[in-house]
């Protein structure tokens, strides 16, 4: 769905394909620094959404999904932007998850 349909601000993922790419996911202790800079990201209104970090020349992706307890923050190793644009790129696509 796009912002403009639903009221808001940020983009909204579709389903994924069927047969996705899992994304190794770990918990938020895997980026030491504390300076990290969200540069892209997804409706926080959905159950699940993404942000796209920048830490230094580093990039990394965090998930964080609402759960009935609080919420579940979870992120990808970091790497190089070129990396990290594809698997943003596969997140949106549905491609990978």
């Amino acid at each position: 769905m796009r912002p403009e349909e639903s009221g808001c601000l940020a983009p909204h993922l579709g389903s994924p394909f069927a047969g996705y790419r899992h994304i190794d996911w770990f918990g938020p202790a895997c980026w030491a620094t504390a300076d990290i800079r969200v540069r892209r990201f997804t409706c926080s209104c959905q159950r699940v959404s993404y942000e796209f970090g920048q830490a230094g020349g580093c990039y990394a992706i965090q998930r964080t999904i609402k759960a009935a307890d609080g919420l579940i923050i979870e992120r990808t190793a970091l790497m190089r932007l070129s990396e990290a644009d594809r698997l943003w790129a596969d997140i949106f696509s549905g491609a990978a998850r």
